[in-house]
């Protein structure tokens, strides 16, 4: 794939501003997931497998997070003298123009476009060798979900009688029809570079300044577009109650979501401590935490520190979060560095985790959350 694929990295998802607290400082693609990784790895992580060393990432407002997590590429394979990772922090019209001199630049037949709400361990090299043996110039991925389970934010493929996608519909104009199965588009795309630029240049001369994926939905509409169905595991982020589903879901599904490497950046950190009086049970944990006390059924990012007498069950703990003495924590989403003092209850539900905004500290006495 190194000289027949470049990647664009789409990081301005809409998506974002569903996660409310969670993503008020960072942009969805630098969300922590699975106790050691951020949803951008997984995009960056496909484009590494598949040997792709031109990427360009279409950055976000607020992308400070992914500049430090992602920085010179090295753990993709992409710090490179010729190619590498290419930043674009334009939008409209200007993106559309370095979108089209990054493609030129790139001099390969395709372009893959992804984009990180949809958590998937794709095959960009099945996936080019489907599009290669269509005649459509856009090949789109997707995959199979029943009605009732679409989430706001979701695009669902419109088919012709031949099978090929021709629009993508809001997820919100079908959710009331039950019991069907539906594809739904996994924010991922292969097109014909020479396409692709002139998809560009025709958005340029009419001055519409339409963002990424209305590019591919107007490639849709004028050529049709192949379907790769992905059969692996699927795990959407769209809102607070998906992102925590999906962490969730990786307690029974790591070892199939992780089929092919997932990279991230590197910590060199200490293996997590356990102490005697520690039990722990269907559980993720990341480097360099110390536990005391009793954790089941979460997902347990670094540097966490969980007291003794302490409970943690159904919660997603990021990045330094210390849970002090005979806390109970349940059904609980705890942003980076936040502090659970000694005693303190925080029961949510399934249906709304509680969530503990970034470096906040909820108290025992009144038990609420104090930024």
């Amino acid at each position: 794939m190194r000289n027949e694929l470049s990647v664009i990295l789409d990081l301005n998802e809409s998506q974002s501003h569903t996660l409310g607290q969670l993503t008020i400082d960072r942009p969805l693609g630098s969300m922590p997931f699975g106790a050691k990784f951020r949803l951008i790895d997984f995009p960056l992580s496909a484009a590494s497998n598949a040997g792709v060393t031109k990427t360009m990432m279409a950055m976000p407002t607020r992308c400070q997070s992914i500049l430090d997590h992602v920085r010179t590429g090295r753990e993709w394979q992409m710090d490179r003298l010729g190619g590498g990772l290419f930043m674009t922090f334009q939008e409209n019209r200007a993106l559309l123009k370095d979108m089209h001199r990054f493609v030129t630049h790139a001099k390969t037949p395709y372009t893959a476009i992804m984009g990180t709400s949809e958590v998937a361990n794709l095959d960009l090299s099945q996936m080019v060798a489907s599009h290669r043996e269509q005649e459509q110039p856009v090949t789109v991925i997707a995959t199979w979900m029943a009605t009732e389970k679409l989430l706001p934010g979701m695009l669902v493929l419109e088919l012709t009688d031949n099978g090929l996608a021709r629009d993508l519909v809001p997820a919100e104009r079908i959710r009331h029809v039950k019991g069907e199965q539906v594809l739904v588009y996994l924010q991922a795309s292969v097109v014909n570079a020479d396409i692709l630029t002139i998809a560009c240049d025709r958005e340029l001369e009419h001055a519409t300044g339409k963002n990424v994926q209305a590019i591919i939905r107007r490639m849709m509409n004028d050529f049709g577009a192949n379907v790769v169905v992905h059969e692996g595991i699927h795990l959407p982020v769209h809102d607070v109650k998906s992102y925590f589903e999906a962490n969730q879901a990786l307690l029974d599904y790591y070892s199939l979501l992780m089929e092919r490497p997932v990279h991230t950046k590197a910590k060199n950190e200490a293996p997590a401590r356990f102490e005697h009086t520690a039990a722990t049970h269907r559980s993720l944990f990341g480097t360099g935490g110390s536990f005391a006390g009793t954790v089941q059924d979460s997902v347990v990012f670094r540097t966490v520190t969980v007291a003794e007498d302490a409970k943690v069950r159904h919660s997603v703990i990021l990045q330094g979060g210390q849970i002090g003495a005979g806390a109970d924590l349940d059904y609980v989403i705890m942003d980076k560095d936040a502090i659970i003092e000694p005693g303190v209850v925080l029961h949510g539900t399934p249906e709304m985790p509680i969530v503990v905004g970034k470096d906040a500290v909820v108290r025992a006495k009144r038990e609420e959350v104090l930024n």
